[in-house]
């Protein structure tokens, strides 16, 4: 059995030679837009899954499922980055002048 090698995680950061490449391309307001896209692309595709499930026109059944549970970790994933995001604002608001 061969080892393959582990890849960054796709988080839309340019990659050089397998490591994450110093300047970055992109803002972090377009990142986030491309992140959240991708969010809502995932939720839709999970309520036409559903919808096809309910109207019987599904052929491969696992595969709805696996789009609406691949939608609901995505969501699950956004909501706690934005506590994270809330909470190390907050700190910040309370840090002393």
């Amino acid at each position: 059995m061969q080892a393959t090698r582990i890849t960054p995680v796709g988080l839309g950061l340019p990659v050089e030679g397998g490591r994450i490449a110093d300047k970055a391309t992109t803002s972090f307001a377009d990142w986030l837009a491309q992140a959240l896209d991708r969010l809502n692309a995932d939720q839709v595709n999970a309520e036409r899954a559903a919808v096809r499930v309910a109207a019987g026109d599904v052929a491969n059944l696992h595969e709805a499922f696996l789009a609406m549970q691949k939608a609901s970790l995505s969501l699950m994933l956004a909501v706690q980055v934005r506590n994270k995001a809330i909470e190390a604002y907050q700190e910040v608001f309370r840090m002393p002048l």
